[in-house]
Protein backbone atom coordinates (compact mmCIF):
# COMPACT_ATOMS: atom_id res chain seq x y z
CA UNK A 1 0.00 0.00 0.00
CA UNK A 2 0.59 3.50 -0.74
CA UNK A 3 1.56 5.77 2.25
CA UNK A 4 -1.55 7.79 0.92
CA UNK A 5 -3.65 4.99 0.91
CA UNK A 6 -2.64 3.92 4.24
CA UNK A 7 -3.10 7.65 5.72
CA UNK A 8 -6.98 7.84 4.49
CA UNK A 9 -7.08 4.44 6.15
CA UNK A 10 -5.65 5.49 9.13
CA UNK A 11 -7.93 8.62 9.00
CA UNK A 12 -11.07 6.32 8.42
CA UNK A 13 -10.36 3.95 11.19
CA UNK A 14 -10.26 6.59 13.72
CA UNK A 15 -13.09 8.51 12.15
CA UNK A 16 -15.05 5.31 12.59
CA UNK A 17 -13.95 4.56 15.98
CA UNK A 18 -14.48 8.23 16.96
CA UNK A 19 -18.56 7.55 15.43
CA UNK A 20 -18.37 4.29 17.42
CA UNK A 21 -17.44 5.77 21.04
CA UNK A 22 -20.04 8.90 20.72
CA UNK A 23 -22.58 6.05 19.86
CA UNK A 24 -22.12 3.83 23.11
CA UNK A 25 -21.43 6.87 25.51
CA UNK A 26 -24.79 8.27 24.45
CA UNK A 27 -26.27 4.33 24.78
CA UNK A 28 -24.70 4.60 28.60
CA UNK A 29 -25.92 8.11 29.26
CA UNK A 30 -29.69 6.94 28.21
CA UNK A 31 -29.28 3.77 29.85
CA UNK A 32 -28.28 4.93 32.68
CA UNK A 33 -31.31 7.57 33.00
CA UNK A 34 -33.83 5.26 32.13
CA UNK A 35 -32.69 3.07 35.24
CA UNK A 36 -32.50 5.91 37.23
CA UNK A 37 -36.14 6.73 36.58
CA UNK A 38 -37.28 3.32 36.96
CA UNK A 39 -35.73 2.28 39.85
CA UNK A 40 -35.73 5.59 41.69
CA UNK A 41 -37.50 8.34 40.54
CA UNK A 42 -40.54 6.92 39.74
CA UNK A 43 -41.10 4.58 43.29
CA UNK A 44 -40.90 7.70 45.11
CA UNK A 45 -44.40 8.92 43.75
CA UNK A 46 -46.01 5.26 45.03
CA UNK A 47 -47.59 4.62 48.60
CA UNK A 48 -46.84 0.63 48.07
CA UNK A 49 -43.08 0.45 46.56
CA UNK A 50 -43.04 -3.11 46.88
CA UNK A 51 -45.98 -3.23 44.69
CA UNK A 52 -44.71 -1.02 42.44
CA UNK A 53 -40.63 -3.24 42.20
CA UNK A 54 -42.91 -6.29 41.65
CA UNK A 55 -45.04 -4.89 38.82
CA UNK A 56 -41.80 -3.34 37.26
CA UNK A 57 -40.30 -6.69 37.50
CA UNK A 58 -43.63 -8.71 35.98
CA UNK A 59 -43.60 -6.49 33.02
CA UNK A 60 -39.51 -6.80 32.41
CA UNK A 61 -40.68 -10.87 32.50
CA UNK A 62 -43.05 -10.66 30.50
CA UNK A 63 -40.88 -8.55 27.82
CA UNK A 64 -37.93 -11.10 28.02
CA UNK A 65 -40.45 -14.04 27.51
CA UNK A 66 -41.81 -12.16 24.28
CA UNK A 67 -38.09 -11.49 23.05
CA UNK A 68 -37.49 -15.02 23.90
CA UNK A 69 -40.30 -16.03 22.07
CA UNK A 70 -39.36 -14.17 19.00
CA UNK A 71 -35.72 -14.23 18.82
CA UNK A 72 -35.32 -18.38 20.39
CA UNK A 73 -32.89 -19.27 23.40
CA UNK A 74 -29.62 -18.28 23.39
CA UNK A 75 -27.14 -20.71 22.48
CA UNK A 76 -24.52 -21.97 25.06
CA UNK A 77 -21.04 -21.29 24.29
CA UNK A 78 -19.33 -22.69 27.31
CA UNK A 79 -19.56 -26.58 27.79
CA UNK A 80 -20.97 -27.73 31.14
CA UNK A 81 -18.65 -30.38 33.55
Amino acid sequence: MTTKKSFHLLINGLLLSAIIALISVLFLAVETEITALFWEIIPKYFARIELYYFVLCLVGAIILILIQKSFGKVHQTATRQ
